[in-house]
């Protein structure tokens, strides 16, 4: 694949999941907001809590999902179909494993949700049939064809399946809308979410099998996991370890130690980070395949010039959408949820450095995954893994919201960036200075930090009521920043090779 059409696959994914992403953005917002005001926050609540439990359960995937697809690059490029329809075959038995192991999992942890609970549950629900639904809902994901995307993904076409999953999403969501407010049944709810689920894998098979005719029928042959696949697998499983640790552990222990309203005004503020942060990875998942690609035919030089490259683009993204949400969150929140489901200011802008720091690792993440050297990373992931979980724990019972946001930032700046970059230019970038590239991010960091507090004093120099204020915040948000960046950054390489690279884009060349 040559350079333009790396291009040309990574714009064209970007462009149409950046569309999509923010087309499903708004819909979480409202599902909340309507969950809230028809059922009250503990529904809510309980639902942050499903969702984290069958998170930790998704383990069981192990990593396979991005270790198939790294393997299929090559046949792909090569035009081995008998290549990639064995690897298609192993995928398919492993997801049928991946999703037994997740019922097992799931059922065996059913006698102890209650103990997951501080406080008092709705009292119209049955907690132990709502939390089979959700297991359900995870289970069938696994089940029914869920390795036929993998193509996709591997082809550099995530914009199909992005396309559909949108498309089912907005009518999922619609008539789940409609129902929760005539019905005012949460089984009704699930059940349609469950539907959803059946409709989006049945669609992605059934393109697959239009666009790759060649795959529709893949035979029993399956490919042998090589010794190579098994160092990945395993070093992608502590990773995957270390993402749920990270993402989902926290909403089990608020519930555990401060109680299903605590996990709801949390998630309400998650949730924002984390659409947000979903919209900033669509843009590093796009440029996976074409990293890849580029790692195997351009020289070292390149690709570490493309590091630093990729890595100043994305501070640019990060860092306005961080000062965006520190000036934003708060309005945002009096008017969406009122005074009684706020954080306070110190833990708003604990999110926002949040935000920032789980970015910066955001490009590294994808040259690990697209040099295929998970394999190297196991004592980080290890390491990652436990500061993690011991942190939450023990800065969670004694601090709550504070220690566990505190506890986060730790371990993602200083294990997740620094260490994990450092293996990645141990075992890849060897002829580069790992403490330059480090430097750099500091002091772009630091720039943003000032940035920041100068736009968020600005903001909070005037007072409105909410919605005037809000809107008073975006405009400085949109302007300011941009101006301050370009001041800052102006001059530089970085900033002249992205604004070529958006010339580019724009241009479809």
């Amino acid at each position: 694949m040559n350079k333009q059409n790396r291009l040309k696959n990574t714009s064209r994914n970007i462009g149409v999941g950046l569309i999509c992403q923010c087309i499903v953005l708004i819909l979480p917002f409202a599902n909340r907001t309507i969950l809230i005001y028809t059922l009250g926050a503990k529904f809510t609540g309980l639902s942050s809590l499903f969702t984290s439990i069958l998170s930790v359960l998704n383990i069981a995937e192990l990593g396979f999902n991005a270790a198939i697809i790294y393997n299929m690059y090559k046949p792909i490029a090569d035009a081995d179909v008998n290549e990639v329809k064995k690897l298609l075959v192993l995928y398919r038995r492993i997801y049928k494993i991946v999703g037994i192991v997740m019922l097992l999992g799931g059922i065996a942890i059913l006698p102890f949700i209650k103990l997951l609970i501080k406080g008092d549950v709705p009292s119209n629900i049955n907690l132990y049939i709502l939390y089979l639904m959700y297991l359900l809902n995870s289970v069938l994901s696994y089940l029914l064809f869920a390795y036929k995307e993998s193509v996709l993904l591997a082809d550099q076409r995530q914009d199909v399946s992005s396309l559909i999953r949108t498309g089912i999403t907005i009518l999922q969501y619609v008539l789940q809308f409609i129902l929760l407010i005539i019905t005012k049944n949460y089984y009704v709810y699930m059940l349609i979410a469950i539907l959803g689920t059946v409709c989006t894998n049945f669609m992605i098979y059934y393109i697959v099998n239009k666009m790759y005719p060649e795959y529709k029928k893949i035979g029993q042959q399956s490919a042998k996991i090589s010794k190579k696949m098994k160092k990945q697998l395993s070093a992608m499983l502590l990773d995957r370890i270390c993402t749920v640790s990270r993402n989902s552990i926290d909403s089990i222990i608020i519930s555990s130690f401060l109680g299903l309203v605590s996990v709801t005004i949390y998630s309400n503020y998650y949730s924002i980070y984390n659409s947000l942060y979903t919209l900033v990875l669509v843009i590093g998942h796009s440029m996976t395949a074409s990293i890849g690609n580029s790692l195997i035919t351009e020289s070292d030089e390149k690709n570490h010039q493309d590091l630093e490259k990729f890595s100043f683009i994305h501070v640019w993204i990060a860092g306005w959408l961080s000062i965006c949400l520190a000036c934003l969150y708060q309005p945002f929140m009096k008017i969406w949820m009122g005074e009684n489901l706020l954080l306070s200011n110190f833990n708003m802008l604990l999110f926002c450095i949040y935000f920032y720091v789980i970015n910066m690792s955001t490009i590294k993440n994808q040259y690990i995954t697209a040099s295929g050297t998970q394999q190297f990373y196991k004592k980080g992931y290890i390491l990652q893994l436990i500061s993690n979980i011991i942190l939450n724990i023990v800065l969670g019972k004694y601090l709550g919201i504070t220690g566990i946001l505190l506890a986060t930032i730790f371990t993602s700046l200083f294990i997740d960036f620094v260490y994990m970059t450092k293996i990645l230019f141990k075992s890849y970038f060897k002829d580069f200075s790992f403490g330059k590239y480090i430097a750099l991010n500091v002091k772009w960091m630091i720039e943003v930090l000032i940035i920041g507090l100068f736009v968020y004093w600005l903001c909070n120099l005037m007072h409105f009521d909410p919605i005037k204020q809000i809107l008073v915040n975006i405009i400085i948000c949109v302007i300011i920043p941009q101006i301050l960046f370009i001041f800052v950054w102006y001059r530089t390489d970085y900033f002249k090779d992205m604004i070529m690279i958006l010339k580019r884009v724009l241009g479809g060349r």
